[in-house]
Order: structure tokens, then C-alpha cells, then sequence
């Protein structure tokens, strides 16, 4: 049956005609992108490749600095997409594709020349044509002088059916499973690569099982009709990933018993092996089913890893962590730039209105949390406190400080002439200086701004002008550090030094495990005891003297221990220390 076609027709009216023509090898498919429908603003072009069906087009500045842009009609002008002397515009379809012709809607302005990389066009710029051996899946268009103002494109393309996959390509976590489907009338089967060869030359046929992809894999397929013609080669790049676990407690020091819960990622119908104890959880790990408790008194390490299958594992995830008895803490008032210590953890308060700095709001500003001051320090676990942002002091790789929201993992950014306060993954140097009265005034260099409290209708904590911290309405802040009260035991048979938390001991309660006499017993401890902690400690009566003094008569060696002057003990200083009963 012979049939002439003498007319170019949409895909959906001519592919049965078109099919026969072709010995069920070939089809064809005409595109059109209307820019004058598809944009109704300004816009530029360089921004996405643009794409209709299996149409791509992209558009480049090239050589000029102004850059392909979609304008809206004007008195003089259409709608149009407007190109300029060394803008390019490729346009491309799939591999298994060739494009036949490119015809050009344009608009008030043509120019001469448009100059493509393969193939003609005509002599009023309207339409391409291919090349002489038909075979072009890609064409360029540069500019050369002038502007070229296109309406719309339309494409027409030759295309070979291709297999389909049931996996699109793209990034996935743990082992995926993908299967092909022929297209129709390749029905002599599969043939397919997984190390980027050729499938014509080197394929593995492939089975209804479907192909396993365990580690980053571009798979390749043709299939095979009756006639031994290959279909359009089909190719996707997957690339396999296998998420870590993450813990939910960092690796650090912790007080009172801990759960620590272990997550991954997009696991899937994978598994979390652990051990605590520090060994391989690939090979001795136990199943993670709930929070892993760690009790207080254990240094534990915790290794984790995501198992996706037989010999599938992720990186370990490791962490070391020591678990002390419970604490408390506090906030106390600093008032001076030697207190300020980096990567410990403050406050920003108004002490006049009893409010801290807490989340920033959808308008760029600090909200206020309501907190108890008494004589200068803040116990968050009083009641009728907010949740105030717990700052971490950073040193800055510039001068001056960052701080960091541990919570959101950014950093507080401050900007010249602007009230708001945002954050960034970087956020900016600070300085940080103390007035007269202890307030702490917290700027960028170089600006005339700085954090205050604006109380009144606002209400918010905010990056204000110097001038107004004496208005009314404004009020200073101050900062406010944090303390760790921490219980521990030690014995006089222990390095006590390394016991010791790394904070003051005025903020320590410490039990000295030691059974000491009615009588005299010698004593010497690394902080210091007024008299009535001692005698709170060791019983009414108790007093200590420190030798004083060694004389020599003839009577032989005097030793002489005297008391301090106020009672008590000093630091780091032996005693005899007298009590009245067994403690």
C-alpha cells in the first residue's frame, strides 16, 4: 500500500499513517511552544531551560551582556522573546530523536544573520531545516547583528521508540529495583548495560526479574523487533546513596540518665544496628527497635550503622559520651568583655522589663520571653519563665564574635541601617562591649546600631540606632552567662583535680568521701570552707589549724598550728582538723 502525505500533521492525526510508512521503526512528533501564551511578564529566558513534550530549548546570553528576554507588547512591538548580537538558543530533543525542522514565528524585528550550527535556514529566517544526512538531535542558533523577536518555535522531530524504565533517573537512598518495558512491536527482547557500554555491542538480556542497582549505576537498553532492528536506546544515571544513622545527642558530657534515639533518612525497609560498647555494629551490633538508655555513672561509645541489604551497610556513626550525675544551671549577669569566654552559652535580657531574647518572628525581631530575675541571675526551671534563646558565643574568623542559634544551627546577622534582626548560615562579626552600668551593647563594626529592647506597642528585641538608647521606649540589654551546679562524689584517695568539672567551684556541690575521726585528722581539699560551712559539714566545734610555725628548744621540735583568723580553710592548704565526734 503506497500513501502520500503532502501535508504536516499534528502527532495525534498522522502517527498511524506515519507509522506505516516507517516499517513500525520510526514516528513522528511535532512540538510548539507559544511564549506569548505561556508568558505574560518580563522575564528572562536564561533562567530554566524551557521544555514541551520531549522538546528542550535554552537560551544564553553568549557574548553580549543583555540576555535573551521576554517582553509584552508595546505600541511598536509584539509579544515577543527578544535576542540580541551573541545570544545563542539551542534547541534539542532525546538521543533516539532527530529533528526534521524548526519553524520561527517572529515578531516586529528580524536581523541578519542568524547563523546555525548545522543544518540551513531561510532566507526570511522562518524555517530549518536538517542537515543532508537527517541525523541532528541538537541545533544552535547564534546571533549575529541586530535583534531576532520570536513568537513562538515550532519542532518537528523523527523519533525511534525507546524501552521505558520504571525507575526515573536520579539520586536514591539504599538499593533500588527497576524494571523495562519494551515499546510496542520490539517484541524479539531486552538487551541492557550497567557499566555505561554500548547495549547493541555488549548487552546482558534482560529478564522479567527486573535488575537490582546497588550502587551508582548508568543503565543502558534497546530492545529488539522481528526484524532484528534495535529500537532507541533508553539511559538513565542512578546514583545510590546509603544514609548514616544520626543520633540525637551529639557527642559530649551529659548530666542525669539520657535516652539517646538513633534515626535514618529515607531507611526504607532497612535496618539500624548498634553497640555501646564500642564494637563494630556491622558484625556484633544489636537491632535498634527504641531509645537506647544511658544511665548516669557510664562513659559509653555508641556506633551505629543503617544496613540495606546483605553486605549493603552505610558508614558508621560514632560518638563518645559521659554521663554525670544530674545538674542545674543557672544564668548570671557578666558585665565585663573578660567574662566573656567563647563557646559557652548566654542570654540577651532587658533586666527592666524582665524579658529575654527569644525566636525571631516573621517581622525580623527578637519576642520577647518573660524571665525571673533575682539578684542578677535566671533560673530557667523557676516557673513562669518563656523559652529564651540559648546563644553560643563564637569566635569569629574575623574580629569579634557570632552568635549561634543552637536550635536552628545559624548565626544572628545584624545589617547597616536596618531594625532587623534574621539568620544566616554564616551570620556577621560582632562586638561586643560593656557600659558603666554592665549593659552590653552587642553591633557590627562600623555601624551606629545595636541590639535594644523596644518595649510599648512593639514589644520585640530589634537592631537599633545608638541615638535612641536614652529615648524612651528603648531599653539596653545585658548579657547573661550560663552555670552548671553540678553534685559529685570524690574520695581523698582520688586525683580530685581531674574530677573536677570544668566550671567554679563556688558553683559545685561536692561530697568529700572520707570517714574522718573524733579528734585530730589532717585535711586539705583544693577550694576553700568558711567556718560555718565547716562546722555545717563536720559538726559544731569543728576547727582547723594550719602549721604556723617550728621552733627548737631544749625541750626538743615545737610544732605550732594556729587557726585562720576567721575560721574555715583556704584552698589547697593542709590542716589538722579537730572534731567532736566520729563523721
Amino acid at each position: 500500500m503506497k500513501i502520500n502525505i503532502t501535508k504536516r500533521f499534528l502527532l495525534s492525526l498522522c502517527l498511524m499513517t506515519l507509522t506505516l510508512l516507517c516499517g513500525g521503526n520510526k514516528a513522528w512528533g511535532q512540538s510548539v511552544i507559544n511564549f506569548t501564551t505561556t508568558l505574560n511578564a518580563e522575564t528572562d529566558m536564561t533562567k530554566k531551560t524551557w521544555t514541551v513534550d520531549d522538546v528542550s530549548i535554552a537560551f544564553n546570553k553568549g557574548t553580549n551582556s543583555n540576555g535573551p528576554k521576554f517582553y509584552k507588547a508595546t505600541k511598536n512591538t509584539v509579544a515577543a522573546v527578544r535576542m540580541y548580537k551573541g545570544n545563542t538558543m539551542t534547541i534539542s530533543v532525546p538521543e533516539s530523536s532527530t529533528i526534521k525542522s524548526i519553524v520561527f514565528s517572529l515578531g516586529t524585528t528580524k536581523t541578519s544573520p542568524v547563523i546555525p550550527s548545522t543544518g540551513s535556514l531561510s532566507g526570511d529566517k522562518t524555517t530549518w531545516t536538517s542537515p543532508s544526512d537527517g541525523n541532528t538531535n541538537s541545533v544552535s542558533f547564534s546571533i549575529g547583528t541586530g535583534q531576532f523577536h520570536i513568537t513562538s518555535i515550532s519542532i518537528t522531530y523523527e523519533t525511534t521508540p525507546a524501552p521505558k524504565f520504571s525507575l526515573t533517573e536520579g539520586t536514591y537512598n539504599g538499593p533500588q529495583h527497576v524494571t523495562i518495558t519494551a515499546p510496542k512491536e520490539y517484541t524479539e527482547g531486552i538487551v541492557y548495560t550497567t557499566d555505561g557500554n554500548d547495549p547493541t555491542t555488549s548487552g546482558i538480556n534482560y529478564t522479567s526479574a527486573g535488575i537490582d542497582i546497588t550502587a551508582t549505576t548508568t543503565l543502558r537498553a534497546v530492545a529488539r523487533n522481528s526484524e532484528g532492528n534495535f529500537s532507541g536506546e533508553a539511559t538513565a544515571k542512578y546514583t545510590i546513596t546509603y544514609n548514616a544513622p544520626t543520633f540525637s545527642h551529639a557527642t559530649g558530657t551529659y548530666y542525669g540518665d539520657q535516652s539517646v534515639s538513633i534515626s535514618v533518612a529515607d531507611l526504607g525497609t532497612g535496618s539500624i544496628l548498634y553497640t555501646t560498647n564500642g564494637d563494630d555494629p556491622k558484625t556484633k551490633g544489636n537491632a535498634y527497635t527504641e531509645a537506647i538508655s544511658l544511665p548516669v555513672g557510664t562513659k559509653p561509645t555508641l556506633k551505629a550503622v543503617a544496613k540495606y541489604g546483605e553486605g549493603l551497610f552505610s558508614e558508621v556513626t560514632e560518638a563518645t559520651y559521659d554521663i554525670q550525675k544530674a545538674s542545674s544551671t543557672f544564668f548570671q549577669r557578666i558585665t565585663s568583655a573578660a567574662e566573656l569566654t567563647a563557646n559557652e552559652t548566654y542570654l540577651i535580657v532587658c533586666e527592666s522589663k524582665s524579658k529575654a531574647f527569644g525566636k525571631i518572628n516573621s517581622s525580623k525581631k527578637g519576642t520577647p520571653q518573660a524571665v525571673t530575675i533575682t539578684d542578677h541571675k535566671i533560673d530557667l526551671s523557676a516557673g513562669g519563665t518563656g523559652t529564651p534563646t540559648e546563644f553560643i558565643l563564637e569566635k569569629s574568623n574575623e574580629s569579634g564574635y557570632l552568635l549561634k542559634n543552637p536550635t536552628t544551627g545559624k548565626y544572628i546577622v545584624l545589617v547597616d541601617d536596618d531594625t532587623n534582626v534574621t539568620e544566616t548560615e554564616t551570620g556577621t562579626a560582632l562586638n561586643i562591649s560593656f557600659e558603666t552600668d554592665g549593659s552590653a551593647k552587642i553591633y557590627k563594626s562600623g555601624t551606629t546600631r545595636q541590639i535594644l529592647y523596644r518595649a510599648s506597642t512593639f514589644n520585640v528585641f530589634g537592631n537599633y540606632g545608638n541615638n535612641n538608647v536614652n529615648e524612651s521606649g528603648y531599653n539596653k540589654v545585658y548579657l547573661y552567662k550560663k552555670h552548671v551546679i553540678s553534685d559529685f562524689t570524690f574520695s581523698d584517695t582520688e586525683d580530685l583535680k581531674a574530677s573536677l568539672p570544668a566550671t567554679e567551684l563556688a558553683d559545685q556541690t561536692v561530697t568529700l568521701d572520707r570517714y574522718l575521726y573524733s579528734g585530730w585528722n589532717t585535711f586539705c581539699v583544693p577550694f576553700a570552707l568558711t567556718q560555718t560551712q565547716l562546722e555545717e559539714a563536720y559538726g559544731s566545734g569543728a576547727v582547723a589549724k594550719y602549721l604556723s610555725d617550728v621552733t627548737t628548744g631544749a625541750e626538743g621540735v615545737t610544732l605550732h598550728f594556729t587557726p585562720e583568723e576567721k575560721g574555715g580553710i583556704k584552698a589547697n592548704k593542709a590542716y589538722l582538723l579537730y572534731l567532736t565526734a566520729d563523721v
